[in-house]
């Protein structure tokens, strides 16, 4: 088994046929040999990450900015 953070290693992986990974479709348009297994699902489209420390995630505080942005975003 593979296993990496650094998306250099993992896209190089793919290409030299070790597996299947994600990769963007633009990385990849110039290779006529990787084969695209599924397109990609409406739901993983996001517009805005939040991005926190784990420990934080589940605090009151980040929730609460959460709850504002999901209610803020149903109504536009």
């Amino acid at each position: 088994m593979f296993k990496s953070n650094d998306a250099q290693a993992i896209r190089q992986a793919v290409v030299d046929g070790i597996g299947v990974g994600f990769l963007l479709q633009h990385e990849v348009a110039d290779n006529s040999e990787l084969v695209e297994l599924f397109p990609p699902l409406a739901e993983w489209k996001v517009t805005h990450w939040l991005v926190t420390h784990g420990d934080l995630h589940r605090s009151a505080k980040v929730q609460a900015f959460l709850q504002a942005v999901r209610a803020k975003t149903k109504c536009e």
